[in-house]
Protein backbone atom coordinates (compact mmCIF):
# COMPACT_ATOMS: atom_id res chain seq x y z
CA UNK A 1 0.00 0.00 0.00
CA UNK A 2 2.64 2.15 0.79
CA UNK A 3 4.29 2.07 -2.60
CA UNK A 4 1.31 2.70 -4.60
CA UNK A 5 1.08 5.75 -2.57
CA UNK A 6 4.54 6.86 -3.04
CA UNK A 7 3.77 6.49 -6.82
CA UNK A 8 0.44 8.34 -6.22
CA UNK A 9 -0.37 11.54 -8.32
CA UNK A 10 -4.08 13.23 -8.44
CA UNK A 11 -3.78 15.03 -11.71
CA UNK A 12 -5.13 12.02 -14.02
CA UNK A 13 -8.59 12.84 -11.80
CA UNK A 14 -8.75 16.42 -11.24
CA UNK A 15 -6.10 18.16 -13.56
CA UNK A 16 -7.08 19.59 -17.19
CA UNK A 17 -4.01 21.38 -18.94
CA UNK A 18 -3.96 23.58 -22.33
CA UNK A 19 -0.83 24.42 -23.70
CA UNK A 20 0.41 26.77 -25.56
CA UNK A 21 0.85 25.06 -28.16
CA UNK A 22 -2.63 24.10 -28.03
CA UNK A 23 -2.43 20.51 -27.13
CA UNK A 24 -4.71 19.52 -24.46
CA UNK A 25 -3.27 17.06 -21.67
CA UNK A 26 -4.08 16.17 -18.02
CA UNK A 27 -0.93 17.91 -17.21
CA UNK A 28 2.04 19.94 -18.71
CA UNK A 29 4.36 17.45 -18.63
CA UNK A 30 2.29 14.40 -19.35
CA UNK A 31 3.12 12.52 -22.46
CA UNK A 32 -0.53 12.03 -23.32
CA UNK A 33 -2.52 14.06 -24.87
CA UNK A 34 -6.05 14.16 -26.43
CA UNK A 35 -6.28 14.57 -30.36
CA UNK A 36 -8.52 17.40 -31.99
CA UNK A 37 -9.80 18.82 -29.12
CA UNK A 38 -9.13 22.52 -29.08
CA UNK A 39 -7.97 24.90 -26.10
CA UNK A 40 -9.59 25.82 -23.72
CA UNK A 41 -12.19 22.74 -24.02
CA UNK A 42 -15.93 23.17 -22.63
CA UNK A 43 -17.17 21.36 -19.58
CA UNK A 44 -19.12 19.43 -22.30
CA UNK A 45 -16.32 18.00 -23.70
CA UNK A 46 -14.41 17.59 -21.00
CA UNK A 47 -17.06 15.33 -19.72
CA UNK A 48 -17.41 13.31 -23.04
CA UNK A 49 -14.66 13.04 -25.08
CA UNK A 50 -11.57 13.74 -22.13
CA UNK A 51 -12.80 12.65 -18.72
CA UNK A 52 -13.04 8.87 -19.65
CA UNK A 53 -10.78 8.45 -22.25
CA UNK A 54 -9.40 4.83 -22.65
CA UNK A 55 -5.88 6.51 -22.17
CA UNK A 56 -7.03 8.39 -18.81
CA UNK A 57 -8.88 5.65 -17.14
CA UNK A 58 -5.51 3.28 -17.96
CA UNK A 59 -3.57 5.67 -16.57
CA UNK A 60 -5.68 5.83 -13.15
CA UNK A 61 -5.43 2.11 -12.97
CA UNK A 62 -2.02 2.18 -13.21
CA UNK A 63 -1.52 5.01 -10.56
CA UNK A 64 -3.79 3.41 -8.26
CA UNK A 65 -1.22 0.06 -8.63
CA UNK A 66 1.13 1.50 -8.29
CA UNK A 67 2.45 1.24 -12.19
CA UNK A 68 5.17 4.02 -13.92
CA UNK A 69 3.31 4.80 -16.82
CA UNK A 70 5.02 5.42 -19.99
CA UNK A 71 3.26 9.08 -20.25
CA UNK A 72 4.54 9.73 -16.82
CA UNK A 73 7.89 9.00 -17.48
CA UNK A 74 9.57 12.41 -17.14
CA UNK A 75 8.86 12.52 -13.60
CA UNK A 76 9.74 8.78 -13.10
CA UNK A 77 12.48 10.13 -14.20
CA UNK A 78 13.58 13.26 -12.40
CA UNK A 79 12.43 11.34 -8.81
CA UNK A 80 15.18 8.57 -9.68
CA UNK A 81 17.59 10.83 -10.09
CA UNK A 82 16.76 12.17 -6.98
CA UNK A 83 15.43 15.50 -8.05
CA UNK A 84 11.83 17.04 -6.95
CA UNK A 85 9.27 16.28 -9.91
CA UNK A 86 6.30 17.71 -10.95
CA UNK A 87 4.49 15.33 -9.33
CA UNK A 88 5.81 15.75 -5.93
CA UNK A 89 6.48 19.23 -6.00
CA UNK A 90 2.95 20.59 -6.95
CA UNK A 91 0.73 17.71 -5.02
CA UNK A 92 1.38 19.13 -2.29
CA UNK A 93 -1.30 22.06 -2.98
CA UNK A 94 -3.77 18.54 -3.10
CA UNK A 95 -5.54 16.90 -0.06
CA UNK A 96 -6.09 13.84 -2.53
CA UNK A 97 -4.54 10.97 -1.78
CA UNK A 98 -4.52 7.22 -2.73
CA UNK A 99 -7.49 6.16 -0.42
CA UNK A 100 -9.76 9.33 -2.01
CA UNK A 101 -8.77 8.07 -5.58
CA UNK A 102 -9.92 4.39 -4.72
CA UNK A 103 -12.84 5.51 -3.12
CA UNK A 104 -14.25 7.00 -6.48
CA UNK A 105 -12.67 5.27 -9.26
CA UNK A 106 -14.17 2.88 -10.99
CA UNK A 107 -12.58 -0.99 -11.48
CA UNK A 108 -12.26 0.29 -15.14
CA UNK A 109 -10.63 3.62 -14.01
CA UNK A 110 -14.04 5.42 -14.56
CA UNK A 111 -14.19 8.83 -12.81
CA UNK A 112 -17.26 11.60 -12.63
CA UNK A 113 -15.51 14.04 -10.75
CA UNK A 114 -15.24 17.80 -11.75
CA UNK A 115 -12.27 19.63 -12.89
CA UNK A 116 -10.40 20.99 -9.85
CA UNK A 117 -7.05 22.35 -11.39
CA UNK A 118 -7.67 24.08 -14.50
CA UNK A 119 -3.89 24.63 -15.81
CA UNK A 120 -4.14 27.58 -18.56
CA UNK A 121 -1.42 28.38 -20.80
CA UNK A 122 -3.16 30.80 -22.92
CA UNK A 123 -0.75 30.77 -26.14
CA UNK A 124 2.75 31.98 -27.06
CA UNK A 125 2.23 36.00 -26.24
CA UNK A 126 5.78 37.23 -24.66
CA UNK A 127 7.86 39.65 -24.43
CA UNK A 128 11.03 37.59 -23.61
CA UNK A 129 12.80 35.16 -25.96
CA UNK A 130 14.97 32.94 -23.27
CA UNK A 131 17.18 30.82 -24.14
CA UNK A 132 15.70 27.51 -23.28
CA UNK A 133 12.85 28.90 -24.87
CA UNK A 134 11.08 27.88 -28.05
CA UNK A 135 9.14 29.90 -30.26
CA UNK A 136 6.60 27.16 -29.23
CA UNK A 137 6.16 29.20 -25.87
CA UNK A 138 7.23 32.85 -27.09
CA UNK A 139 6.14 34.55 -29.64
CA UNK A 140 9.28 36.87 -29.26
CA UNK A 141 10.95 34.24 -30.54
CA UNK A 142 10.00 34.24 -34.28
CA UNK A 143 12.27 36.02 -35.66
CA UNK A 144 15.17 34.52 -33.84
CA UNK A 145 13.52 30.98 -34.85
CA UNK A 146 13.86 32.31 -38.51
CA UNK A 147 17.29 33.18 -38.65
CA UNK A 148 18.47 29.98 -36.90
CA UNK A 149 16.34 27.59 -38.97
CA UNK A 150 16.66 30.13 -42.55
CA UNK A 151 12.93 29.25 -42.99
CA UNK A 152 9.69 30.91 -42.14
CA UNK A 153 7.78 29.59 -39.14
CA UNK A 154 4.79 27.87 -39.95
CA UNK A 155 2.41 26.53 -36.88
CA UNK A 156 1.16 23.92 -38.65
CA UNK A 157 -2.23 25.72 -38.24
CA UNK A 158 -2.40 25.99 -34.79
CA UNK A 159 -3.41 29.00 -33.13
CA UNK A 160 -0.71 30.33 -30.78
CA UNK A 161 -2.30 33.42 -29.75
CA UNK A 162 -5.55 31.21 -28.39
CA UNK A 163 -5.65 33.42 -25.57
CA UNK A 164 -7.22 35.72 -27.34
CA UNK A 165 -9.95 33.91 -28.65
CA UNK A 166 -13.38 35.31 -26.43
CA UNK A 167 -14.54 32.01 -26.47
CA UNK A 168 -11.47 30.35 -24.61
CA UNK A 169 -12.65 32.87 -21.46
CA UNK A 170 -16.35 31.72 -22.19
CA UNK A 171 -15.42 27.96 -21.74
CA UNK A 172 -13.24 28.62 -19.12
CA UNK A 173 -15.44 30.44 -16.57
CA UNK A 174 -18.27 28.03 -17.53
CA UNK A 175 -15.81 25.08 -16.57
CA UNK A 176 -15.22 26.81 -13.05
CA UNK A 177 -18.91 27.81 -12.71
CA UNK A 178 -19.81 23.86 -13.30
CA UNK A 179 -16.73 22.64 -10.87
CA UNK A 180 -17.68 24.93 -8.01
CA UNK A 181 -21.70 23.59 -8.03
CA UNK A 182 -20.23 20.80 -6.97
CA UNK A 183 -16.67 20.99 -5.16
CA UNK A 184 -15.73 23.46 -2.24
CA UNK A 185 -12.78 25.03 -4.17
CA UNK A 186 -10.50 24.98 -6.90
CA UNK A 187 -7.15 26.10 -8.00
CA UNK A 188 -6.61 28.10 -11.58
CA UNK A 189 -2.96 28.22 -12.88
CA UNK A 190 -1.76 31.00 -15.89
CA UNK A 191 1.16 30.44 -17.54
CA UNK A 192 2.09 31.71 -20.72
CA UNK A 193 3.67 33.00 -22.90
CA UNK A 194 3.72 36.30 -20.63
CA UNK A 195 0.30 35.78 -18.94
CA UNK A 196 0.17 39.41 -17.15
CA UNK A 197 0.41 40.15 -20.38
CA UNK A 198 -2.51 38.30 -21.50
CA UNK A 199 -5.68 41.33 -21.28
CA UNK A 200 -8.77 38.99 -21.57
CA UNK A 201 -7.08 37.37 -18.43
CA UNK A 202 -7.63 40.20 -16.50
CA UNK A 203 -11.24 40.34 -17.22
CA UNK A 204 -11.82 36.73 -16.46
CA UNK A 205 -10.31 37.56 -13.04
CA UNK A 206 -13.26 40.43 -12.82
CA UNK A 207 -16.05 37.88 -13.64
CA UNK A 208 -14.92 35.63 -11.37
CA UNK A 209 -14.91 38.22 -8.53
CA UNK A 210 -18.51 39.32 -9.98
CA UNK A 211 -19.63 35.95 -9.81
CA UNK A 212 -18.94 35.62 -5.95
CA UNK A 213 -16.25 32.75 -6.77
CA UNK A 214 -12.83 34.47 -6.17
CA UNK A 215 -13.08 33.44 -2.43
CA UNK A 216 -13.26 29.54 -3.47
CA UNK A 217 -9.95 30.05 -6.39
CA UNK A 218 -6.35 29.81 -5.54
CA UNK A 219 -4.33 31.27 -8.14
CA UNK A 220 -0.80 30.43 -9.20
CA UNK A 221 1.38 31.69 -11.86
CA UNK A 222 4.13 31.50 -13.66
CA UNK A 223 5.71 34.62 -14.68
CA UNK A 224 8.53 36.47 -15.74
CA UNK A 225 7.93 39.03 -13.83
CA UNK A 226 9.07 42.11 -15.82
CA UNK A 227 5.03 43.51 -15.83
CA UNK A 228 3.18 43.85 -12.46
CA UNK A 229 -0.19 45.59 -13.43
CA UNK A 230 -2.01 47.35 -10.71
CA UNK A 231 -5.18 46.48 -11.65
CA UNK A 232 -3.91 42.62 -11.57
CA UNK A 233 -1.95 43.14 -7.90
CA UNK A 234 -5.27 44.37 -6.48
CA UNK A 235 -7.79 42.06 -7.87
CA UNK A 236 -5.71 39.19 -6.68
CA UNK A 237 -7.16 40.48 -2.84
CA UNK A 238 -10.28 39.92 -3.92
CA UNK A 239 -8.97 35.48 -4.41
CA UNK A 240 -8.47 32.88 -1.62
CA UNK A 241 -4.70 32.91 -2.32
CA UNK A 242 -2.51 34.02 -5.07
CA UNK A 243 0.93 32.07 -5.63
CA UNK A 244 3.13 33.11 -8.08
CA UNK A 245 6.17 31.62 -9.28
CA UNK A 246 8.94 33.58 -10.78
CA UNK A 247 10.67 32.46 -13.73
CA UNK A 248 14.13 33.59 -12.64
CA UNK A 249 17.44 31.26 -13.70
CA UNK A 250 20.30 33.44 -12.60
CA UNK A 251 21.39 36.67 -11.01
CA UNK A 252 22.89 39.72 -12.71
CA UNK A 253 24.74 39.02 -16.25
CA UNK A 254 23.66 35.54 -16.16
CA UNK A 255 20.06 36.51 -16.32
CA UNK A 256 20.37 39.40 -18.55
CA UNK A 257 22.28 36.67 -20.97
CA UNK A 258 19.97 33.42 -20.08
CA UNK A 259 16.41 35.68 -20.07
CA UNK A 260 16.81 37.98 -23.09
CA UNK A 261 16.53 40.99 -23.23
CA UNK A 262 15.42 41.44 -19.45
CA UNK A 263 17.60 43.21 -17.11
CA UNK A 264 18.12 41.93 -13.55
CA UNK A 265 17.74 45.33 -11.97
CA UNK A 266 14.28 45.69 -13.09
CA UNK A 267 13.51 41.91 -12.52
CA UNK A 268 15.01 42.16 -8.95
CA UNK A 269 12.69 45.60 -8.34
CA UNK A 270 9.81 43.57 -9.31
CA UNK A 271 10.67 40.41 -7.36
CA UNK A 272 11.16 42.91 -3.77
CA UNK A 273 7.63 44.73 -4.45
CA UNK A 274 5.82 41.08 -4.67
CA UNK A 275 7.24 39.62 -1.78
CA UNK A 276 6.19 42.76 0.35
CA UNK A 277 2.76 42.13 -0.89
CA UNK A 278 0.85 40.13 2.19
CA UNK A 279 -1.53 38.49 -0.07
CA UNK A 280 0.95 37.11 -2.39
CA UNK A 281 2.96 33.87 -1.87
CA UNK A 282 6.24 34.53 -3.70
CA UNK A 283 9.44 31.59 -4.87
CA UNK A 284 11.46 31.47 -7.81
CA UNK A 285 11.61 28.21 -10.68
CA UNK A 286 15.17 28.37 -11.91
CA UNK A 287 15.31 26.13 -15.32
CA UNK A 288 18.44 24.21 -14.62
CA UNK A 289 20.32 24.11 -18.39
CA UNK A 290 23.99 24.07 -19.60
CA UNK A 291 24.03 27.73 -19.92
CA UNK A 292 23.08 28.62 -15.87
CA UNK A 293 23.68 25.16 -13.76
CA UNK A 294 27.38 26.23 -12.78
CA UNK A 295 25.40 29.46 -11.81
CA UNK A 296 22.39 28.70 -9.93
CA UNK A 297 24.01 28.42 -6.23
CA UNK A 298 23.98 32.00 -6.74
CA UNK A 299 19.97 32.17 -6.64
CA UNK A 300 19.44 30.03 -3.94
CA UNK A 301 22.61 32.75 -1.95
CA UNK A 302 20.37 35.38 -3.34
CA UNK A 303 17.40 34.04 -1.66
CA UNK A 304 18.76 32.60 1.56
CA UNK A 305 18.54 34.74 3.99
CA UNK A 306 15.55 37.01 2.36
CA UNK A 307 12.04 36.85 3.88
CA UNK A 308 8.65 37.64 2.76
CA UNK A 309 5.47 38.81 3.61
CA UNK A 310 2.26 36.70 4.11
CA UNK A 311 -0.64 36.53 6.22
CA UNK A 312 0.74 38.96 8.65
CA UNK A 313 4.09 36.80 8.81
CA UNK A 314 7.59 36.71 7.61
CA UNK A 315 8.01 33.80 6.01
CA UNK A 316 11.45 32.37 4.07
CA UNK A 317 11.46 32.70 0.45
CA UNK A 318 11.73 29.67 -1.68
CA UNK A 319 13.48 28.52 -4.65
CA UNK A 320 12.21 25.41 -6.40
CA UNK A 321 14.17 24.31 -9.93
CA UNK A 322 13.82 22.17 -11.93
CA UNK A 323 15.66 20.35 -15.37
CA UNK A 324 15.24 21.43 -19.00
CA UNK A 325 14.26 18.59 -20.93
CA UNK A 326 13.98 20.18 -23.85
CA UNK A 327 15.49 21.87 -26.00
CA UNK A 328 17.42 19.00 -25.98
CA UNK A 329 20.28 20.31 -26.78
CA UNK A 330 20.19 22.56 -23.70
CA UNK A 331 19.74 19.27 -21.58
CA UNK A 332 22.50 19.19 -18.54
CA UNK A 333 22.34 15.08 -19.33
CA UNK A 334 25.18 16.87 -22.56
CA UNK A 335 27.82 17.48 -20.17
CA UNK A 336 30.36 15.18 -20.41
CA UNK A 337 32.06 13.56 -16.85
CA UNK A 338 34.83 15.98 -16.54
CA UNK A 339 32.50 19.42 -16.77
CA UNK A 340 29.90 17.50 -13.82
CA UNK A 341 33.25 16.81 -11.44
CA UNK A 342 33.73 21.16 -12.12
CA UNK A 343 30.26 21.31 -11.33
CA UNK A 344 30.77 18.42 -8.16
CA UNK A 345 33.18 20.70 -6.58
CA UNK A 346 31.08 23.99 -6.75
CA UNK A 347 28.47 21.93 -5.07
CA UNK A 348 30.73 20.93 -2.31
CA UNK A 349 31.21 24.68 -1.42
CA UNK A 350 27.44 25.58 -0.84
CA UNK A 351 25.77 25.03 2.79
CA UNK A 352 23.65 22.38 3.21
CA UNK A 353 20.00 22.56 2.29
CA UNK A 354 17.85 22.32 -0.84
CA UNK A 355 19.71 24.09 -2.62
CA UNK A 356 22.83 21.80 -2.93
CA UNK A 357 20.45 18.65 -2.41
CA UNK A 358 18.86 20.25 -6.04
CA UNK A 359 22.92 20.24 -7.60
CA UNK A 360 23.44 16.78 -6.46
CA UNK A 361 20.30 15.20 -7.98
CA UNK A 362 20.59 17.63 -11.14
CA UNK A 363 24.56 16.07 -10.54
CA UNK A 364 22.69 12.24 -10.67
CA UNK A 365 20.31 12.91 -13.23
CA UNK A 366 23.15 13.97 -15.76
CA UNK A 367 25.21 11.03 -14.85
CA UNK A 368 22.33 8.52 -15.77
CA UNK A 369 21.90 10.40 -18.66
CA UNK A 370 22.20 8.57 -22.09
CA UNK A 371 23.48 11.58 -23.99
CA UNK A 372 26.76 12.26 -22.33
CA UNK A 373 28.22 14.73 -24.18
CA UNK A 374 26.44 13.49 -27.71
CA UNK A 375 24.59 17.32 -28.10
CA UNK A 376 27.12 19.22 -26.88
CA UNK A 377 27.80 20.27 -30.49
CA UNK A 378 24.46 21.42 -31.26
CA UNK A 379 24.65 23.16 -28.15
CA UNK A 380 27.40 25.01 -29.23
CA UNK A 381 26.34 25.72 -32.57
CA UNK A 382 22.70 26.73 -31.34
CA UNK A 383 24.99 29.13 -28.80
CA UNK A 384 27.52 30.78 -31.34
CA UNK A 385 24.40 32.14 -33.46
CA UNK A 386 22.26 33.31 -30.96
CA UNK A 387 25.10 35.11 -29.65
CA UNK A 388 25.94 36.61 -33.29
CA UNK A 389 21.94 37.53 -33.62
CA UNK A 390 21.71 38.57 -30.43
CA UNK A 391 24.89 40.58 -29.83
CA UNK A 392 25.65 38.30 -26.77
CA UNK A 393 28.77 36.09 -25.71
CA UNK A 394 28.90 33.19 -23.73
CA UNK A 395 31.95 33.30 -22.96
CA UNK A 396 31.55 36.99 -21.34
CA UNK A 397 28.17 36.75 -19.83
CA UNK A 398 28.93 33.16 -18.03
CA UNK A 399 32.97 33.33 -17.91
CA UNK A 400 33.66 30.95 -14.97
CA UNK A 401 31.59 27.91 -16.73
CA UNK A 402 32.85 28.79 -20.12
CA UNK A 403 36.17 28.53 -19.09
CA UNK A 404 35.49 25.40 -17.38
CA UNK A 405 34.03 23.91 -21.26
CA UNK A 406 36.89 25.23 -23.09
CA UNK A 407 38.73 23.56 -20.57
CA UNK A 408 37.28 20.92 -21.78
CA UNK A 409 37.07 21.31 -25.55
CA UNK A 410 33.29 22.33 -25.22
CA UNK A 411 33.52 26.10 -26.10
CA UNK A 412 36.05 27.35 -28.43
Amino acid sequence: MAHEQNKFCPYPWISLCARTDTVVAPCDLSLMSFEGIQPFPSPETVRNRIRNSEDLKKLRRDLLNGVQNPNCRRCWKAEESGLPSLRQQTGNFFAHDIEWARAVTAPDGEYHGETEFFDVRAGHKCNLKCRTCSVYQSSAWIADHEFLTGERFNSGGRDLLWGENPEVWRNLFAGVERSLSSVEKIHIMFVGGEPLLETRHQDFLLRCEQAGFAPRIELRYTSNITVLPDAVLERWRAFAKVFVGASIDGVAAVNDYVRYPSRWKAVEANLLKLIELDHVLVWVQPCASIYNIYDLPDVYEWARDRRQNYLGQKIPFGVYAHVVHDPAHLNIGNLPPSALEALHRRSEMMPAGPGREFIDGALQFARQSARQGRGLADFWDFTQKLDLRRGQSFLQSVPQWSRILQANGLAR
